[in-house]
């Protein structure tokens, strides 16, 4: 491999260490305060993040483990259009269940700090 290539390769997988280890405390925040608070737009926030945290391990693994590079990312864009499906499907749920009164947001100490 070309040293430029290598170094490209090294970047991209510093640069996604840092965003999984972002998303990961960010979705840990929203759902934690998601739970607390029975919000369904901060649980569709922190679907949002895992879905990020998801695509960025399968791009992660991408690098770390070079193999037939078409073929993986057919397979990595598939899954990360599964998950922004899933979670389409969860926000209209929740929406549509906080509509009809099924659900309440409640108070939370991150949403009462300001």
């Amino acid at each position: 491999m070309p040293s430029s290539a290598v170094d490209t390769s090294r970047r991209i997988i510093q640069i996604q260490t840092l965003t999984l280890v972002w998303m990961s405390l960010e979705a840990a925040v929203s759902l934690g305060t998601a739970w607390m608070a029975r919000s369904p737009a901060l649980l569709g926030f922190g679907g949002d993040s895992m879905v990020e945290l998801l695509s960025a391990a399968l791009v992660l693994r991408r690098f770390c483990r070079p193999t037939d590079e078409d073929r993986a990312e057919q397979r990595a864009a598939r899954i990360a259009g599964s998950l922004l499906f899933v979670l389409a499907g969860f926000v209209a749920l929740t929406s549509v269940l906080t509509f009809f009164g099924h659900t309440e947001p409640r108070p939370s100490l991150s949403g009462s700090c300001c």
